[in-house]
């Protein structure tokens, strides 16, 4: 269901294996869950996603036992996937579109959901995502522009309250090297003789260059004042269609992406970066090595429910917000009326003071 073939699953655990006799040694610990048994064990726990209780009956294993499996697992899997893609990463290639040869990398950022964070409001307010309307860890990823749409960078996590482009400020610097041509790349494109590839976004990295001076960055213009600029943007955003595709392609195969994660996010640091190598892999397995039209429908899909939950979400807030409001004004009202209330009483009671005090007087006059 994931599109991962067995001989591939053997070919990544043939990787593994010396980085587990690694782990072994390191830990000084031997047995228990079979390392194997545990990488298989966190495949399944992203995708189809059970809990872990579901998860330990699943593979025969005491929930202490299985956890420990599955810390070991994520070490071994990250450690083995980053050699087989990010040590020496793939170099770019020519863009296939006019106008736009230089084109290295599709950067962006998505938001993944998470439990609102216990504590105080001030902190947990860090988490919301006002866009998607959910707490969230936002991570940027960066794919190759050029068939086939690897992801070639994963940032660490952000509260979904920080802006793509504070990310992308703070992960520039780990793609400035990568972005440099070679000077055979320099020789082979004619048409762009810019000594660096360059980084396409969207509106969210519309920006000065200052902010970014490593970096050669494009981006679709926030707001496009000639036809010209229209036009550009037009093209620009094709080109970066593929981005969106490649998180629909990991939407769609890891099940654990469509639920409100089920750990602290923390842990969701160390699982997004092993979701986007697992994708590469599912890419790679694919018939055509690549990202297709299906992915863009299901992305089409995926951003309508999203919109869809996202506007159930406000009109709800709305509500409540309206009924606060309301709540609000009645509890002024009858504070205001408590107070006249008082007030009135209180005059009353002077009152009927200075008419004793007359009545006194008088009396003791006569």
């Amino acid at each position: 269901t994931i599109g991962m073939k067995e001989d591939l699953a053997l070919d990544i655990w043939t990787d593994a294996s010396p980085h587990v006799a690694e782990l072994e040694a390191s830990t000084g610990r031997k047995g228990g869950m079979h390392l194997l048994d545990a990488i298989l064990a966190l495949i399944l726990l992203f995708h189809p996603a059970p809990s872990l209780d579901e998860l330990g009956t699943r593979v025969g294993r005491k929930k202490t036992a299985l956890a420990t499996g599955l810390e070991k697992a994520r070490l071994i899997l990250r450690r083995t996937l980053e050699i087989r893609w990010w040590t020496q990463r793939r170099r770019p290639e020519e863009g296939e579109w006019d106008g736009y040869p230089g084109i290295a990398l599709l950067v962006d950022s998505t938001s993944f959901q998470v439990y609102r964070p216990v504590g105080k409001f001030q902190e947990a307010k860090q988490m919301w995502d006002g866009k998607n309307c959910i707490y969230a860890r936002k991570f940027q990823v960066a794919v190759q522009a050029n068939k086939h749409h690897y992801a070639m960078f994963v940032s660490q996590g952000y509260n979904g309250s920080v802006h793509d482009f504070t990310i992308f400020k703070d992960e520039a610097a780990s793609m400035e090297d990568y972005l440099q041509k070679s000077n055979t790349e320099r020789r082979s494109i004619e048409e762009d003789d810019s000594p660096q590839w360059a980084i396409l976004g969207d509106k969210a990295y519309d920006a000065a260059d200052h902010f970014t001076p490593g970096i050669r960055r494009m981006a679709i213009k926030k707001a496009p004042a000639t036809r010209e600029a229209k036009d550009q943007n037009s093209e620009l955003a094709t080109i970066r269609v593929p981005i969106e595709q490649y998180f629909s392609r990991m939407w769609k195969s890891w099940a654990i992406c469509r639920q409100t994660y089920p750990f602290h996010f923390t842990k969701l640091d160390e699982d997004f970066p092993l979701l986007a190598l697992l994708t590469n892999e599912v890419i790679q397995a694919s018939e055509d090595d690549t990202l297709d039209e299906t992915d863009a429908k299901y992305l089409a899909a995926h951003i309508q429910e999203r919109k869809r939950y996202t506007q159930e979400r406000k009109e709800k807030h709305a509500a409540a917000q309206e009924i606060s409001k309301k709540e609000k004004e009645l509890l002024k009202g009858v504070m205001t009326a408590q107070i006249c209330a008082t007030n009135i009483n209180s005059s009353l009671l002077i009152t009927s003071f200075h008419a004793y005090r007359i009545c006194f007087c008088f009396s003791h006059s006569s």
